[in-house]
């Protein structure tokens, strides 16, 4: 194989010898005779530029000697008749034509006299040193200060037309500068008058320059630079600037000479020739310098992939390394040339196994799939590579090999991994989300927004932004602003409400924002939900909560203020009734006064409990014994067109609340009920034992930990909306007509439900009825209290003890004062905290403070925590309507008892007589 190959070189390089040697002979001879034709050319014009130099050079300085005679007579035959410097002038350019013109200049530079002055208009008078030409000025001052002829260089002529100008300097007889003879010479009528173009043009080029290079004059101002076979000779000009003429032979000139034709014709013969032979012996060689000009290509194509390329033979020895793999390897290829896998960096495992992989495909001669292995490149980094091997056969000299192929995929692998981690991070993100192309279509969504969106079993991608909308509601105002939004280039951030197909809000926080990539093109967007319908709901609670705390403090405080009337009026009649006979007018006066006191102070009980201010004293009763009681009069009241079912658990007991209590909840909730079916049906009254991990999510308040007996009221009446159910226990809300209901009703059973530490519940859609739950913590059995003695207490002794009475209420103040002194005591009064100190100071002792909580000045506790410092020990009653919490009543002392208002005189004595004795 080698032999064959260096045969075919060999024929190859003598093919090319044959031609070369034929091309070379032909193309010296041909070059031979070419040269001499051209030489014999180049000698003839250098003669005729010579002949043509010197035919120039006599034209002008005939011309110009005539001219300089002028200048030698001026001084003598010109001065005193300057008539005859112009007949000499014209004599002078008639017989020698050739000169533009001839002219006598000032010692200042102007033009005085010019010849001929029909052919030159407007150069009369003309101021030389002004001359547009920077030259001229130069040649006059030159040739001023020298004395001798000047010649300016090539110039645009005022006449028109490229020439020069030159001067000789008169002088007057005392040697002052005269003036100056100019003569202007415009190169082309030089040139014509000479007929030296007429003669020589048609075979040569002629050009005429000036020493820098301006051209002054030529035949051929359009042929290319430089001339071929050009002859120069100086041209001496009087004046110290000499012109340099140029003269070659015209192409056609040279052609005709050199017979250009017959040198080609037989300098191709020649050519063909040799080129004939050499294909002869070239075709031979030619598949095998393509084959190996084939391989050279795909080297070098290889060399400019990014990718690791190698070729190694049967012996695992590199055959081949392109450019990315030795940079990989920190050397350069030639030096893995030759080298085994041991060459290569990393560690020497790594090399084992890749050098028995090339070793696998060389011995098994099939390819094998691309697999991924890690690299170590000579920086020390581990690079993973997806190498796909061939076997490999080299076409001319048949040994068998491997071809391996590398694809660096490690930042693929990173980013799949970084990928893999994001998608399950979206996955598992408790927020929606979801990802939109450019069009609007989602083409992905994790979990929690299929979840929220009630979508599951469906394959979400493709759908359009619609999918924000909830299905059924009406959205449609949503999905427009969303898309206006995002036209504009910003991102869209909203709070919105949709009422899903069975019939409940749910509220929404939702994001959709642009998605660009490094270059800041929209890719798509991304959009985030998060159901915030819970935090709606507590922030709703939460104004609602402020509604019925300012309404409530209005409440509490005129049921304050009222409490303060009754406690007078109920005292003084019933006072009334213990002086008077009992069958008397006055009795009964007194009597019917004190019921309308107590229904009165009924309805302030109403009103705290509603304003939440209500002091609940604690108490425990039987709530299925409750219901028992009240069913009859809930079946009369509510009529005879509505059934009536009572369903009662017997495992609910004792839970938090009194008798009054339950029936206020079960009265409001069955007359409701009642409203709610003008036209008859069904009502449930029943009750429940249940604990408070099994109560609904929108209990109100929030429910702590527990058992509750659960109250329940079910209706199949008209139902509410969610919006009707969001009010239903503000205080004053009503759906009845005017005058039909106080909207008090249900804001009261939300109090007691408070007060108790339970909640309400309310579960209603339009048409479906409505179910209102009351939970109430169970309790441990109480003991009942004794009932209030409203009889008159005995009297204690005279001199039983002496009572302070701080009270602001003048009416209150004054029933204390006289319903104690008449039992006995020695009393006290002041009108505030500040007055009951100063007249304690001038007691000698005080066996009783009685106290309103909140006074003016100093309130209650304070009064009472300084009287303790001078009277420890000292036992205090307070007297209060309500027990708001910024009022301290809550923070009883042992010793201290606290009275209701209003009260009787009655119970007053009986709390003054268990805190003395």
């Amino acid at each position: 194989m080698a032999e064959q190959t260096f045969g075919r070189r060999t024929a190859a390089i003598w093919a090319a010898a044959v031609f070369i040697g034929i091309a070379f002979a032909v193309t010296g001879v041909v070059a031979w005779m070419y040269g001499e034709r051209v030489r014999q050319l180049e000698s003839s014009t250098a003669v005729v530029a010579g002949q043509a130099r010197t035919h120039l050079s006599a034209w002008i300085d005939a011309r110009l000697a005539i001219v300089e005679t002028l200048a030698i007579r001026w001084p003598d035959a010109y001065a005193a008749e300057p008539a005859a410097f112009r007949r000499d002038a014209e004599r002078l350019l008639e017989r020698l034509p050739g000169l533009l013109a001839v002219n006598w200049v000032d010692a200042g530079g102007t033009i005085r006299r010019v010849v001929p002055e029909e052919a030159n208009p407007g150069v009369l008078g003309s101021d030389l040193y002004a001359h547009p030409e920077p030259d001229v000025a130069r040649a006059l001052a030159e040739a001023a200060q020298t004395g001798d002829a000047t010649r300016t260089r090539t110039l645009e002529l005022l006449q028109g037309g490229a020439g020069f100008a030159i001067y000789w300097p008169v002088h007057g007889p005392e040697g002052a500068l005269a003036g100056f003879v100019n003569g202007v010479v415009r190169a082309r009528e030089l040139i014509d008058t000479s007929r030296l173009a007429a003669e020589l043009g048609s075979d040569y080029r002629l050009e005429l320059r000036d020493v820098d290079g301006a051209v002054t004059w030529s035949n051929a101002a359009d042929a290319a630079s430089p001339w071929p076979l050009v002859s120069e000779r100086r041209v001496a000009i009087p004046g110290g600037l000499d012109l340099q003429l140029s003269l070659a032979p015209t192409p056609l000139a040279i052609a005709r000479a050199t017979a250009k034709p017959q040198f080609a014709v037989l300098l191709v013969s020649g050519w063909l020739l040799g080129a004939l032979l050499g294909w002869l012996i070239w075709r031979r060689v030619l598949d095998q310098e393509r084959i190996r000009g084939s391989e050279r290509r795909l080297r070098e194509m290889l060399n400019l992939l990014p990718h690791p390329v190698y070729v190694k033979d049967a012996g695992g020895r590199f055959t081949f390394v392109n450019h990315a793999l030795a940079q990989a390897c920190g050397l350069a290829p030639d030096d893995l040339i030759g080298a085994t896998a041991a060459a290569l960096p990393g560690p020497a495992a790594e090399r084992d196994e890749f050098a028995a992989a090339d070793a696998r495909v060389i011995s098994g001669g099939e390819p094998v799939p691309a697999g991924q292995e890690w690299f170590t490149d000579a920086a020390g980094a581990r690079r993973l590579v997806e190498i796909t091997r061939v076997p490999f056969r080299d076409p001319l000299r048949g040994q068998r090999g491997v071809i391996g192929i590398g694809v660096d995929v490690t930042a693929r692998h990173e980013a799949e991994a970084l990928g893999a981690r994001i998608a399950s991070a979206l996955d598992q993100a408790g927020e929606a989300i979801t990802l939109l192309d450019i069009e609007g279509r989602i083409v992905f969504a994790n979990p929690a927004f299929i979840d929220m969106m009630d979508f599951r079993g469906r394959d979400v991608r493709g759908l359009t932004m619609a999918a924000f909308a909830v299905p059924g509601s009406n959205d449609d105002e949503l999905i427009t602003s969303i898309a206006s939004t995002l036209k504009r280039g910003e991102p869209w951030r909203e709070r919105y409400r949709s009422t899903w197909s069975d019939g409940v809000d749910r509220v929404r926080d939702a994001t959709v924002t642009a998605v660009r990539d490094e270059s800041g093109r929209l890719t798509g967007y991304v959009g985030v939900l998060r159901d915030v319908t819970r935090e709606q709901q507590l922030e709703d609670e939460l104004r609602q909560s402020q509604k019925l705390e300012a309404v409530g403090q209005l409440a509490g405080g005129i049921a304050h203020d009222f409490n303060n009337l009754l406690t007078v009026i109920l005292g003084y009649a019933s006072t009334l009734r213990e002086t008077v006979p009992a069958d008397s007018p006055a009795a009964a006066a007194a009597g019917e006064i004190e019921q309308a006191s107590e229904r009165a102070a009924s309805l302030t009980a109403k009103l705290l409990t509603f304003s939440r201010r209500r002091t609940a004293e604690a108490a425990s009763a039987d709530l299925n014994a409750a219901v028992r009681n009240l069913a009859p009069m809930v079946e009369r009241i509510i009529g005879e067109n509505i059934s009536v079912e009572v369903a009662l658990d017997e495992a609910v007991g004792t839970v938090s609340g009194d008798a009054g209590e339950f029936e206020q909840i079960i009265l409001n909730l069955c007359v409701n009920a009642r409203d709610a079916q003008k036209d008859g049906g069904e009502l449930k009254l029943w009750t429940a034992l249940r604990d408070a991990d099994t109560a609904p999510a929108d209990v109100r308040p929030p429910l702590g930990p527990g058992s509750y007996g659960v109250l329940g009221v079910t209706d199949c009446g008209v139902g509410m909306s969610a919006a009707l159910q969001e009010r239903v226990f503000e205080p004053f809300f009503t759906t009845k007509q005017a005058g039909a209901g106080t909207g008090l009703g249900l804001s009261m059973v939300y109090g007691i439900a408070e007060q108790r530490g339970g909640g309400v519940h309310v579960e209603s859609a339009p048409g479906q009825g409505t179910t209102f739950t009351v939970w109430l913590p169970v309790t441990e059995p109480a003991v009942a209290e004794a009932a209030l003695q409203t009889a008159a207490v005995t009297p204690a002794a005279a001199g039983g003890g002496t009572i302070l009475v701080a009270e602001d209420e003048a009416g209150i103040r004054e029933l204390m004062t006289h319903t104690l002194q008449r039992a006995g005591y020695h009393v006290v009064s002041a009108t505030d905290g500040v007055d009951a100190m100063r007249c304690a100071a001038g007691l000698d002792r005080v066996d009783l403070l009685v106290t309103d909580v909140v006074m003016p000045r100093m309130g209650g506790l304070e009064l009472r925590d300084r009287l303790a410092r001078c009277v420890p020990g000292l036992p205090v009653l307070f007297v209060s309507g309500y027990a708001p919490m910024e009022s301290g009543a809550e923070n009883l002392q042992a010793g201290d008892e606290l009275l209701a208002k209003p009260f009787r005189p009655g119970a007053l004595l009986k709390k003054v007589a268990e805190l003395l004795h």
